[in-house]
């Protein structure tokens, strides 16, 4: 075997999972992946987001081609200490599988965009439900004190999960415009 061979699986070894000639198989805790070489489109090294603390600072995402992404677990800068090189070796060995050298796709890359646009949609949603829910709480606690009637399942429940519902559509089409079509 070539050294590039033995890194690559070295790496696939961490990934809890295999890489073989037919795929890539991504073990977690509750589900197994197999993606076949022809589906995956890329490996990514990207900066872990809001990072507070001084170990992993970069993770690694597999892409298959629809845009979709898959963490691999372990393949991070933590447990490799040149992790860029490895995932290099690891598309080396990819392209040979996949008997063509990776090329950028226009049409994985804007579904990729898309779907990135629609995962920042859902965390706004899901903050602006959250702060919601605490404005409700507050609001609820003061009908308690002021003797009010409180209704806490529509404060608690119903108005955050309207919010949720009402801003997740919206800001996933802002970010389907944003994101720029194919070429």
């Amino acid at each position: 075997m070539t050294p590039s061979t033995n890194t690559a699986q070295d790496t696939a070894a961490r990934i809890h999972g295999r890489a073989a000639g037919d795929g890539v198989t991504v073990r977690g805790a509750f589900r197994v992946r197999r993606l076949a070489w022809p589906d995956i489109y890329d490996l990514r090294v990207e900066e872990r987001p809001k990072q507070t603390r001084a170990d992993v600072r970069w993770w690694t995402w597999l892409y298959d081609n629809d845009g979709r992404r898959l963490l691999l677990p372990n393949v991070d800068d933590w447990q490799l200490p040149d992790l860029r090189a490895e995932i290099d070796d690891l598309r080396t060995v990819a392209a040979t599988h996949r008997g063509m050298a990776w090329e950028p796709r226009p049409e994985v890359e804007a579904r990729i965009r898309l779907r990135a646009g629609h995962r920042k949609a859902q965390e706004r949603a899901i903050t602006w439900a959250l702060l919601a829910f605490f404005a409700g709480l507050v609001y609820l606690m003061w009908e308690v004190t002021t003797g009010g009637e409180p209704h806490p399942f529509l404060l608690l429940l119903c108005v955050p999960l309207a919010v949720y519902a009402l801003l997740l559509p919206f800001l996933r089409r802002l970010a389907a415009r944003r994101a720029p079509a194919h070429a």
